[in-house]
């Protein structure tokens, strides 16, 4: 019997169901009786991500094909259930935009990659700016002024949630934009970006780092994690590592056209190289360091989805993102003693301050700020240090045998219930 494999795409800033098959004339007609469209650039078919569509998915494709959802039921928990709404957020104004409207964004996409913006951020404006003028359709483009930024803000971003970073990158879309607008209403001076949120990032503890390398049991898997965390490399940097970027001689990995278009490079680590070597025996990887399965690079939803299986089976609790692994090597890092100039050259930071935020969750120097009430205790004449220990011992540990009524049983963060 056919086979129709569906999986997670997405194209032109939405989440799609992408489609695949062998060319077949018969299974053509089906996915376009379920109302796909054809994506020349990904080479396949897809519809919008919605439980409608698959179910109409499962109708057309019935007792004609296979369909095998295993792919898309895997990385289901990468999508937030946030994400049908805004997705027809987008889609509802993406649908209002006018031929000329079309044309001025083309434009503007060739605009961003012709001064070497990344594949992914041009994409990403452009999706922004094409979402904000269908929003603000059929006013034209000259029309809109600073009102109807406003509105856009509270009616599409707060309304569906979306983040502040979201909010802030799609003022600088819009500037990018209407700074090559002649005679338009909206002025670009008058746009404001929202205060920047300040949020620690998640951090593994060294131990946790080897639970998860342990609960990666194939070699190719427990290389790609291991890559990650022992450099610091974002996981755009680790795809396109190539296998001539590896320096043996030298200790190095050399990471090409990062983040921003720049070049740097990173230690080679020793445990690394030890587990990298037996990888490239087995699987002998040709011109991208990690291969995809039927060549060309890795996809990074299989390496969220390697990451999260290993955090299950270590019974990790924590939300934990291929970045995470970054920001765990730049803590321990500087818990370690290592400058923090030199942690800022090694991570591709433009600026010590976005490296400075690692020294807000180090545990080297908070743990050795003593608490109040310990110096408090410590400077008791008749409390010395070991009576400190012994009575905290009686009341954490059950010692002295305190009065269950007045005193509720504590439980450390961490400590083993079993």
């Amino acid at each position: 019997m056919k086979s129709v494999s569906l999986d997670h795409l997405r194209h032109r800033g939405m989440q799609n169901i992408r489609i695949d098959f062998r060319f077949d004339d018969q299974l053509i007609q089906c996915a376009k009786a379920s109302g796909a469209k054809w994506s020349q650039t990904n080479r396949c078919f897809y519809v919008e991500n919605t439980a409608e569509n698959l179910q109409k998915l499962f109708s057309v494709f019935k007792e004609k094909a296979w369909v095998d959802i295993t792919k898309l039921k895997a990385r289901q928990e990468l999508f937030p259930k946030t994400i049908l709404q805004k997705t027809r957020a987008a889609q509802k104004n993406f649908s209002k935009l006018s031929g000329e409207a079309s044309a001025r964004i083309k434009e503007f996409g060739n605009y961003l990659t012709g001064i070497r913006y990344s594949d992914q951020t041009a994409e990403i404006y452009v999706d922004m700016v094409r979402s904000f003028l269908g929003f603000c359709s059929p006013k034209k483009i000259e029309e809109i002024t600073v009102a109807d930024v406003e509105r856009f803000n509270y009616e599409h971003i707060l309304k569906n949630n979306y983040s502040v970073s979201y909010q802030r990158q799609v003022v600088s879309a819009l500037k990018l934009f209407y700074e090559r607008v002649p005679d338009c209403q909206l002025k670009i001076e008058d746009l404001e970006r929202p205060r920047r949120s300040f949020r620690l990032p998640t951090v593994l503890s060294e131990e946790e780092v080897m639970s998860i390398l342990k609960f990666t049991p194939n070699i190719k898997h427990k290389s790609i994690l291991a890559c990650l965390y022992s450099s610091g490399l974002r996981i755009s940097e680790l795809l396109n590592l190539r296998i001539p970027d590896i320096d043996v001689e030298r200790m190095q990995i050399r990471v090409v056209r990062g983040k921003g278009n720049k070049d740097r490079v990173v230690g080679l680590s020793k445990m690394f190289l030890i587990i990298l070597k037996r990888y490239a025996e087995g699987y002998k990887p040709v011109d991208y360091l990690f291969n995809g399965e039927d060549g060309g690079k890795y996809s990074p939803t299989s390496v969220r989805k390697i990451l999260k299986n290993a955090c299950d089976k270590a019974g990790i609790n924590k939300k934990v993102t291929p970045h995470v692994l970054r920001h765990s090597y730049a803590t321990h890092m500087l818990e370690q003693g290592v400058d923090l100039r030199y942690v800022q050259e090694l991570l591709g930071h433009s600026r010590p301050e976005t490296t400075m935020i690692y020294t807000h969750v180090t545990k080297k120097k908070l743990t050795s700020i003593r608490s109040p009430l310990d110096v408090i205790l410590a400077n008791t004449a008749d409390m010395s240090e070991q009576s400190i220990n012994e009575e905290t011992r009686g009341l954490f540990l059950g010692a002295g045998k305190p009065d269950r009524k007045e005193l509720p049983e504590v439980r450390l963060s961490g400590e083993n219930n079993g």
